[in-house]
């Protein structure tokens, strides 16, 4: 399982864009792209046979209100990347649920 969480970091990380313009050395770059990773929390993972799936967040300011949803496909040895970034956060009490249907 701990190689399936690295992985997510890993493939959460080539989907991102650290163009050598953006820095004014390749250290500066790498210095980021280190702070970028040691920033990826798993915050919830699940498998199912052969199959794995987890939401990955960041603690970086750059990705605030952004996660990404690794799937792990055992029988096709692959791995999808969703990207998702939150429009709202709306909070209904139970006691509020009225039943429409």
């Amino acid at each position: 399982m701990d190689n399936f969480i690295e992985n997510c970091k890993n493939v959460v990380m080539q989907t991102l864009s650290f163009p050598m313009s953006a820095y004014v050395s390749s250290q500066a770059r790498m210095q980021d792209v280190k702070l970028v990773y040691k920033s990826l929390k798993i915050v919830w993972f699940s498998k199912t046979l052969q199959n794995h799936k987890a939401l990955v967040m960041s603690t970086s300011e750059d990705f605030d209100h952004v996660y990404w949803e690794v799937t792990y496909n055992g029988d096709k040895d692959e791995y999808s990347v969703d990207r998702y970034i939150k429009q709202s956060n709306t909070v209904i009490l139970g006691e509020d649920i009225n039943e429409t249907m």
